[in-house]
């Protein structure tokens, strides 16, 4: 049995390994405004992508450890849980998306 853990162990970390980046992003800036069009576009094109609220606050963070924007959108009036968070890869293609509430 301890051979199988210690086996086992390694072969578990792989994905986490693989997927880490060593935040030395190479891809180009994407704007916030090109960010937000991708989005409106990507909805149009997917069925699985959320609509947007009726009014709503948009922001997009950049995280340079996971080369991977953020466009998150906030009912208005806030609402505690109520948002949506949509993930873009450092070309700007959807990678998944969250509901908040």
């Amino acid at each position: 049995m301890r051979v199988i853990k210690t086996l086992m162990l390694p072969l578990l970390a792989l994905p986490v390994l693989a997927h880490a980046q060593s935040g030395d992003c190479k891809a180009p800036t994407i704007s916030d405004k090109r960010i937000i069009e991708i989005v409106q576009e990507a909805r149009k094109e997917r069925a699985d992508l959320f609509q947007p609220y009726e009014k709503q606050r948009v922001v997009v963070n950049f995280n340079q450890q996971s080369c991977r924007y953020a466009y998150i959108e906030w009912r208005e009036p806030p609402t505690p849980g109520w948002n949506h968070i949509i993930h873009l890869d450092a070309l700007g293609r959807v990678i998944n998306a969250m509901a908040g509430h």
